[in-house]
């Protein structure tokens, strides 16, 4: 008679326990009234004003909807400095550059800057495909495809200019999109040009519009996100690779030097969704990892060493609940199953 009363018990309490512990740890999601999840755009971090200036997407996570906003974040580096929100950016894909005065913000639809606190609209353009942006003699440039082929554009007081054709000829026959294959670094007025193609990245120093001579020279194979950047009168390429284990990720740079790359950094990061990488000042590298649970890790690193390293909890806020709801439901299932046991014996 006992155990016709305990078996639908049991099977009751499985479906009811967990919903009351879901209630109590997670009443927002319950009631589907939505959770924020906050996601740093780590590939779009910049130095600028001594400070780490990155996006961050929030999504409202419920049952009926999925919103997303995408702020503008900075991150001092002092101890006790956490991430400050300061605006809203309209769009998911902007890009950041730090000017001398001003951030710029670019996109495909118009020019922002963030100056005195505030958010400024510069410009506003329809482009077609667009490079990742950088500076030329301290204001924003891009590369774009049109039908004409592909152009040079700098941002000037009246919007963006374009000033000649660019021949880009690197060897190898995979198809080349500017926004994911493409990054350059101006010095001056010529342009250091990377490629990845063929499964591997090239360099051209000296590019400027409608030059054709050079070579081209092999950087390294990508197995992931890279970076190229100037630090100081040094040209940097730093790449994502994966540690001895097979599982956790590393960050290695290589430096431009007499001609060609020597590798002079190399670091373990650990599990990592995403890594970013930025130079906020000659000789100093910034690495920042999105990862769970920990959110956002940032390493300082000057030279080929990292001398600091700080987590930020970001990303989803419940994290940690989440683990224990699992743990209490694997328990429940444990405590059902040796009472089986017990009662069929």
């Amino acid at each position: 008679m006992a155990l016709l009363f305990l078996v639908p018990a049991c099977f009751f309490a499985q479906i009811l326990l967990p919903i009351g512990l879901l209630q109590a740890l997670l009443p927002d999601y319950a009631q589907g009234t939505g959770m924020e999840m906050r996601v740093p755009r780590v590939d779009r971090a910049v130095g600028w004003e001594g400070r780490l200036w990155y996006p961050v997407v929030s999504k409202l996570s419920s049952i009926s909807d999925n919103v997303a906003s995408v702020s503008l974040v900075s991150l001092g580096s002092a101890p006790g400095d956490v991430p400050t929100d300061h605006d809203k950016l309209p769009e998911l894909e902007s890009w950041l550059l730090p000017g001398t005065d001003r951030l710029w913000i670019v996109d495909s639809r118009r020019i922002q800057s963030f100056r005195e606190g505030k958010l400024h609209v510069e410009a506003e353009s329809t482009l077609g495909e667009i490079s990742r942006p950088f500076l030329m003699a301290g204001r924003p440039a891009i590369l774009e495809r049109s039908g004409e082929g592909i152009s040079l554009l700098r941002f000037a007081p009246e919007g963006w200019q374009r000033t000649g054709p660019v021949l880009l000829d690197p060897p190898g026959n995979s198809a080349l999109s500017l926004a994911r294959h493409v990054q350059v670094v101006a010095r001056g007025e010529q342009m250091d040009v990377f490629v990845e193609r063929d499964e591997t990245v090239v360099h051209r120093a000296g590019l400027t519009e409608g030059t054709s001579s050079g070579s081209w020279r092999p950087v390294a194979p990508p197995e992931g996100r890279w970076s190229a950047l100037a630090s100081g009168e040094d040209l940097v390429f730093y790449a994502e690779g994966s540690s001895a284990d097979e599982i956790s990720r590393s960050m290695r740079g290589l430096r431009f030097r007499n001609s060609s790359w020597e590798p002079f950094f190399g670091h373990s990061v650990g599990l990592a969704l995403e890594i970013g990488v930025c130079v906020p000042e000659p000789g100093v590298t910034v690495i920042l990892v999105q990862s769970l649970p920990d959110g956002l890790r940032v390493l300082h690193a000057t030279g080929d060493r990292v001398t600091d390293q700080r987590t930020f909890r970001q990303g989803f806020p419940h994290v940690a609940k989440m683990f224990w709801f699992a743990a209490v439901g694997f328990l429940e299932f444990l405590l059902v199953l040796l009472f089986a046991v017990a009662v069929s014996a």
